[in-house]
């Protein structure tokens, strides 16, 4: 269980940074509030339990691939 409380509140706040990271590589000055990131950090929390702490960086890394392409694709406009 502290497994799960551990990696859930870690993906939360890596994926804030990662989405605040983005975001300001975009040139977005406001946004509302992004409730997916406590969807990633409940990814992160339940693959824990079988995975250990590397299903937390596999989502991290597939969020933080995803956040890249984003901001690539729009500074392409």
């Amino acid at each position: 269980m502290l497994d799960f409380i551990l990696n859930f509140f870690a993906g939360t706040i890596i994926s804030l940074v990662i989405f605040l990271i983005a975001t300001c590589a975009e040139g977005i000055r406001s946004f509302s509030a992004p409730f997916f990131l406590i969807f990633v950090g409940l990814f992160c929390g339940i693959l824990s339990i079988w995975f250990g702490y590397l299903g937390s960086v596999g989502v991290l890394v597939l969020y933080m691939i995803a956040s890249v392409v984003e901001v690539v694709e729009m500074r392409k406009f």
